[in-house]
């Protein structure tokens, strides 16, 4: 809201100049390199930490941590290669030889090895 009369004007005179002045003020400020530099010193905003036992060991867990996840990767990678090798081998053995079950004395041919009864069944003694 505006003043009035002639004490009005001068306090929007003056409101205007701190307006304008603060943003002129600050910028002149801070694009100072040496300013900027002691308010960063001072409030140290930037801190990098020194190389110290604390660092050094966390590089080595860390280094340990990815050599774990690698060798944990390879053995998975094995596995996946060894199921592969059965399942392959499962196939094949169920194509060209069949797979049996002897049940009650009686041998018979099993069109699934998913079968559970074939799994599950008591067997003949």
């Amino acid at each position: 809201m505006l003043a009035k009369g002639p004490t009005g004007f001068r306090i929007e005179a003056f409101k205007f100049m701190i307006y304008i002045s603060i943003p002129i003020i600050a910028s002149q400020l801070f694009n100072n390199p040496e300013t900027t530099q002691r308010i960063v010193d001072y409030y140290k905003f930037i801190e990098y930490p020194p190389e110290d036992a604390d660092t050094t060991e966390m590089k080595k867990d860390l280094q340990e941590m990815q050599s774990k996840l690698a060798q944990a990767r390879m053995r998975k990678i094995l596995m996946q290669r060894q199921l592969e090798g059965l399942d392959e081998s499962m196939s094949q053995k169920s194509t060209d030889e069949g797979i049996f079950h002897e049940r009650d004395g009686k041998t018979e041919k099993v069109t699934s090895w998913w079968n559970i009864r074939t799994w599950f069944s008591p067997k003949a003694q």
